[in-house]
């Protein structure tokens, strides 16, 4: 059934205007009550055929038996009347006769002579009268009957059928047998109306399905047309991203010149024995550096973005890395007042990364670290092993403001800061960027904060715990 309805919806709904989809819609139903109208009559017709084969059946069984064993009664009745063994006779006839025909519900019969003139009928005296004029051969019947012919028609819900019987090899009928039958059609118009609830239900059914299909056809051909227009939004955003990325390429290649310029006149001044200029090129230095930092972090991060950002890895000594970034976090850390304890075993430690984003790494958590840490506060570094997986994990603790759980996704997102109320410098690249080359390094990042509780940031890279002789040395 769900095969015919899917079948017939396609045929239905496959491409055509509404007014085309109506006409089928129209068609169908007609074709529905078209069918109804046929099956009533079929069964009507099914039905009077088992009565005309119930009735020849019952001549055909007189023709054999009663007319063949009682034709001498049945054709010289008038001329013996007044014989009572011949009465006797006859009275055992129709006896007989009601006998046979008393098991037959619903029938009426009468027998005629060859003349059309009544000879035996089982009527009831109180509806015989109702009947008279039924019960009368006509001429035109009569002449039918002498013909061979066999009569069928209906009256109502009367069947009648008038049969000739012929006496073993008689060219002309001896006798005529009638037969009356009500039916009742009742259960005809029951099944007509089952038919007509069926076929109602189907039809609101399909109509149910119809709009069903239209409203779901008009809502794809809109959320196709959306997808559309949104694939060509998407694609003028990737473009305008594109072309972002390509201008802070540029830029921060056209700064990087003229500010490696001014860092290195400053490296100069700091040369000369001069307390003052000395202070002044103190200055400069540290804020070309800071400056060059994130200029170098923005040309990162549109290579990040633009998926061209490499990486080179090799095997390295990272005790040496994390020293080099804490004596340059030093003076940061001397001016805020913040403890950084360092939680390292005792060991060299051999990693395969890049050695140079490593520290590019380091140096981010770790000012970030102290960006968001109160005066005075902690930041712990903890270096651990895991033999078993072969991994040195690196957590980063800090005690400072925090990230609520809600807030974490933000800070992880590109130009991304929470909304803390803590004002503080950065450009929201810091976080996404180091994430994206640990995990470039084949390392994983993890973060967990809780607001007013700190953050803690934990790495996880594949190491070789063995001595550092062949490493190289930064």
């Amino acid at each position: 059934m769900r095969e015919f309805s899917k079948s017939l919806f396609t045929i239905i709904l496959q491409k055509s205007n509404y007014i085309t989809q109506s006409i089928k819609l129209l068609l169908l139903i007609f074709t529905l009550f078209s069918g109804i109208i046929y099956y009533s009559l079929s069964l009507k017709k099914c039905l009077l055929s088992s009565y005309y084969m119930t009735h020849i059946n019952l001549k055909t069984m007189l023709e054999n038996s009663i007319v063949k064993k009682h034709y001498y009664l049945l054709t010289n009745k008038y001329n013996e009347y007044k014989n009572f063994g011949y009465i006797n006779q006859l009275v055992k006839l129709r006896a007989e006769l009601l006998q046979i025909f008393n098991n037959v519900k619903d029938i009426n019969l009468i027998l005629y002579d060859q003349n059309g003139k009544m000879i035996f009928s089982n009527f009831n005296l109180n509806i015989q009268g109702h009947y008279y004029e039924q019960q009368v051969l006509t001429s035109n019947e009569i002449d039918s009957l002498l013909s061979h012919q066999e009569i069928f028609y209906n009256i109502k819900n009367r069947l009648i059928s008038i049969f000739p019987i012929f006496y073993e090899n008689n060219a002309k009928p001896s006798f005529f047998l009638k037969i009356f039958q009500e039916y009742n059609t009742s259960y005809i118009t029951i099944y007509n109306l089952f038919l007509i609830f069926i076929s109602l239900l189907l039809i609101i059914l399909v109509l149910i399905m119809y709009y069903l299909n239209t409203s779901n056809t008009r809502i794809l051909a809109k959320q196709h047309k959306t997808n559309i227009e949104l694939q060509q939004v998407k694609e003028v955003l990737e473009q305008e991203n594109r072309n972002k990325l390509k201008f802070f390429a540029s830029v921060t290649h056209e700064l990087r010149t003229p500010l490696n310029a001014v860092i290195g006149f400053a490296e100069l001044i700091r040369t000369i024995d001069d307390t003052q200029y000395k202070e002044y090129a103190d200055e400069i230095h540290n804020a070309g550096i800071h400056l060059l930092s994130l200029i170098n972090d923005v040309l990162d991060f549109s290579k990040a973005e633009s998926s061209s950002l490499t990486v080179e890895k090799t095997k390295f000594n990272l005790n040496k890395i994390i020293d080099s970034c804490l004596n340059m976090l030093a003076p940061k850390l001397k001016v805020t007042g913040i403890s950084l304890k360092k939680e390292i075993p005792p060991k060299q430690l051999l990693i395969t990364a890049d050695p140079k984003r490593m520290k590019q790494v380091i140096i981010n958590l770790l000012s970030n670290s102290i960006k968001f840490t109160p005066k005075n506060g902690l930041i712990r570094m903890v270096l651990k092993e895991n033999i078993e997986k072969n991994l040195l994990i690196m957590e980063f603790h800090d005690n400072g403001i925090g990230i609520m759980q809600q807030d974490i996704y933000k800070v992880m997102s590109v130009f991304g800061q929470a909304d803390s109320g803590y004002r503080n410098e950065g450009t929201g690249i810091g976080l996404p960027l180091s994430k994206k080359l640990v995990e470039l390094m084949g390392g994983t990042f993890e973060i967990k904060s809780e607001s007013n509780y700190g953050t803690t940031i934990i790495l996880n890279f594949f190491y070789e715990e063995q001595t550092c002789e062949d490493s190289m040395n930064f």
